[in-house]
């Protein structure tokens, strides 16, 4: 077991390692005086202290971690002053650049903007792409080039164009049985 903040209350949410470091990439809740936050940090050694990449606001929920060549992506929750309270976001973190937060509003059939609220629970790349699920099982796939987003409702098939094959059976969660 390694301790990521040794002096931190913190809970693991998702890990991935860098294949050309060995570097671990880890995602976690942590509390401050505050409240709960996300907060991303980078272990370059085994059994070394993790260096912070990037922070979340407290309320914030992080649920997964995506790699990308260039980048890291973090997906989830983040409060909003909308009508449906909660937009999905993804928090892009890219080396020597300040992070890039980008909001999704679910756009629900039939339904004018922000009156369906929606959380990414879980995230990949699929090359330039970052794609993710969410409450509703739909599919989102956001091209980190050219910012251009692409809904796939939960009525339609949820394969990914990019992937062409259907998202693997752990990203089909219910919104009952809440993040792995």
């Amino acid at each position: 077991m390694v301790s990521v903040l040794p002096t931190s209350y913190c809970a693991a949410t998702d890990l991935t390692v860098n294949p050309e470091t060995g570097a671990l990439q880890v995602l976690v809740d942590r509390k401050g005086d505050g409240g709960l936050y996300w907060w991303l940090g980078e272990i370059l050694l085994w059994g070394k202290g993790a260096k912070q990449s990037a922070v979340g606001s407290v309320g914030d929920k992080a649920l997964a971690l995506a790699r990308h060549p260039d980048m890291l992506a973090v997906c989830g929750a983040k409060k909003v002053a909308t009508p449906d309270g909660i937009d999905a976001f993804a928090a892009l973190v890219r080396p020597g650049q300040d992070v890039e937060e980008r909001l999704f509003d679910y756009p629900a059939p039939g339904k004018p903007p922000h009156k369906s609220s929606e959380t990414a629970r879980d995230c990949a790349f699929a090359d330039d792409t970052l794609v993710m699920v969410g409450d509703r099982l739909a599919l989102l796939e956001y091209d980190v080039l050219t910012g251009i987003e692409t809904w796939t409702p939960p009525t339609t098939s949820r394969c990914s164009r990019h992937w062409g094959r259907c998202c693997p059976p752990s990203w089909c969660r219910s919104t009952r049985e809440g993040p792995s």
